[in-house]
C-alpha cells in the first residue's frame, strides 16, 4: 500500500480536473445538440406536425434541452471557477454538475431509445 504522501504527489490539480470537466461538460452538451436534432427530425419524418403534449417525443424533446442546459451550466461554471482562481465550493459545483449532466445524459438516452426512436 502507498503511503499518503505518495498518493497526494500522484493526485492532479484542481486546475487540471476543471480544465477536463469544462471541456467534457461542453463536449457533451454538443453531443446532445445533435441527439436533439436527431429525434426532431425523426418526428417531423413520421408525423409532420409539432408533437403534442403527453407525446412521448415532446418529453424526449425537454428532458434534451435539459440536459442541453445543464451542460451549459456546467461549461459556464467551469469557466467562472478558472476565471476567478475560484475556491473549494464552487470546485465542488462543477465536479457535482458534470457527473449530474453525465447521469442525465444516460437517462434521456435511454428513455429517448426506448420510448421514443424504436
Amino acid at each position: 500500500m502507498l503511503p499518503m504522501a505518495e498518493l497526494a504527489a500522484d493526485a492532479p490539480a484542481r486546475k487540471d480536473v476543471v480544465v477536463g470537466a469544462l471541456g467534457a461538460s461542453s463536449a457533451l452538451a454538443g453531443l446532445i445538440l445533435i441527439f436533439l436534432a436527431v429525434v426532431i427530425s425523426t418526428y417531423q419524418r413520421l408525423f409532420g406536425a409539432p408533437p403534442q403534449a403527453g407525446n412521448p417525443h415532446r418529453r424526449a424533446v425537454t428532458g434534451i434541452m435539459a440536459v442541453f442546459c445543464l451542460g451549459l451550466l456546467g461549461t459556464a461554471m467551469g469557466l467562472l471557477w478558472l476565471i476567478t482562481s475560484g475556491g473549494g465550493l464552487l470546485y465542488a459545483a462543477v465536479i457535482a454538475t458534470f457527473f449530474v449532466q453525465l447521469a442525465t445524459v444516460l437517462v434521456v438516452a435511454f428513455y429517448t431509445t426506448y420510448r421514443v426512436l424504436l
